[in-house]
């Protein structure tokens, strides 16, 4: 187990050169491996467990993904942990034929229930069949029946992320129509709410008042920026101001946003308009870059994928400025890779999925002092 330093800027003061000031101790990581669990009829050895996301609940852990067999067959899995560091598979109970073979790819809990959403893709066509799940913390997790065009059928593009707030269970998409959202009070019933228009596009959500931020983008002229609506059962979707340094996308959505413009980049809200802050990180080549967030310790974390690496960035003033902080081992990144973050108030989670087998890293610190 390494000891990571954190990266400081040095200054320059009257044209001269100072010394950087003594890094402050950065985290130490724990890493550890999900279990698989053997089915009937399937080889013993040669299995890998799949992560999409991560999110931490009523004081547990959880990660969901799948399973993928020697044969390539794949199916679903759910692990939780008390400390992030010893995991366990959770029962979870498919009802269709392509639920019993998805992959789940996001986690949100509320109270004392999970609701997960997984694909698997098939049919004539081979399009995703997207399934949402829902059930207690300490599980099972069951499937939950639904016809096929609530998520599938001639509009779809794609059923992202679920979230929770505002008393309710929210997907996050996009259809034909553009920019969309399932919402369900008890995460077992979804309701598709379509209407953000044609040229938009969304990629996160979080509660707001009694609705929600919607962020993605927007395109005009041929150029795509970040964007921001809000969107409420009642009120439906209208537009929010929000600062757009050049193109890009908003990728996370918290008590600031996350995203692309011009370098990644933070967003706080100023006088009703979500205003941009200073540039971090260097936006790469090849593979698109994301960015997804988490709050641990009273600090905001950015987990960056940029060209073929991925970078870990923190700021203890909302985004106002950043310093990187060294990730367990240098990640690559590739189209098929994965890699996600969580936050609580004492811990910071990573997980990796490279498609050799996922794997997850927790640090309580020490995280450093940021001035």
């Amino acid at each position: 187990m390494r000891r990571l330093a954190v990266l400081l800027t040095v200054g320059l003061v009257a044209g001269c050169s100072v010394a950087p000031p003594s890094p402050s101790p950065g985290p130490v990581w724990r890493e550890s491996v999900l279990p698989v669990e053997p089915v009937a009829g399937a080889a013993a050895d040669g299995r890998t467990a799949i992560a999409r996301d991560v999110v931490v609940c009523g004081g547990s852990w959880f990660v969901v993904g799948g399973v993928r067999e020697v044969s390539g067959e794949t199916r679903p899995a759910l692990w939780s942990s008390a400390d992030a560091v010893s995991w366990r598979p959770m029962g979870l109970e498919p009802v269709s034929f392509y639920g019993g073979q998805s992959v789940l790819s996001s986690v949100a809990c509320s109270g004392r229930s999970l609701v997960l959403l997984g694909a698997k893709s098939g049919g004539v066509h081979g399009n995703p069949r997207v399934s949402s799940w829902v059930g207690p913390l300490s599980g099972p997790v069951r499937e939950v029946s639904a016809p096929f065009e609530l998520f599938g059928g001639p509009d779809a593009v794609n059923a992202g992320r679920t979230r929770t707030g505002a008393g309710q269970f929210l997907i996050v998409g996009n259809r034909a129509s553009g920019a969309s959202v399932w919402s369900s009070p008890d995460g077992a019933a979804f309701v598709l709410r379509p209407g953000a228009g044609v040229s938009s596009w969304a990629s996160d959500a979080v509660a707001s008042g009694s609705g929600w931020l919607v962020v993605g983008a927007a395109s005009s002229g041929g150029v795509r920026r970040p964007a921001v609506w809000s969107w409420a059962v009642a009120a439906g979707w209208s537009a929010v101001s929000v600062d757009s340094p050049g193109s890009g996308e908003l990728f996370w959505a918290g008590p600031v946003l996350l995203g692309v413009s011009d370098g990644f980049r933070a967003w706080r809200p100023v006088g009703g308009r979500w205003v941009a802050g200073p540039a971090f990180g260097v936006v790469g080549p090849g593979v698109p870059p994301v960015v997804s967030g988490a709050v641990a310790a009273g600090r905001l974390f950015a987990l960056t994928g940029s060209g073929d690496r991925f970078g870990l960035s923190v700021s203890a003033d909302s985004g106002g400025t950043w310093a990187g902080v060294d990730l367990p081992a240098p990640w690559s990144r590739s189209v098929d890779t994965v890699a996600a973050v969580a936050g609580s108030a004492d811990r910071l989670v990573l997980l990796r999925d490279g498609g050799s087998g996922a794997r997850v890293y927790m640090s309580d610190g020490p995280f450093g002092r940021f001035r």
